[in-house]
């Protein structure tokens, strides 16, 4: 997470594929979200994979674009 004046910023929380299912990946999202509100930034911007769509739908953010990345 890196947090500005203005924006706070949430990079790809990843969870193991043996251990999804777990809440793991919900308990890491809201932790980490909380952490970042602490900031009280005009937004809170994620940057993350569709696999983690329901938690993220689930504690509050929604799609506003698409980042492209190329190998």
């Amino acid at each position: 997470m890196v947090t500005s004046a203005a924006d706070a910023s949430i990079e790809h929380i990843v969870t193991r594929a043996d251990h999804r299912r777990r809440r793991i990946g919900t308990v890491l999202t809201e932790h980490t979200l909380d952490l970042a509100l602490e900031s009280a930034p005009d937004r809170v911007i994620l940057t993350a994979s569709p696999d983690g769509q329901q938690i993220h739908r689930r504690v509050g953010f929604v799609t506003v674009g698409h980042v492209d990345r190329y190998a």
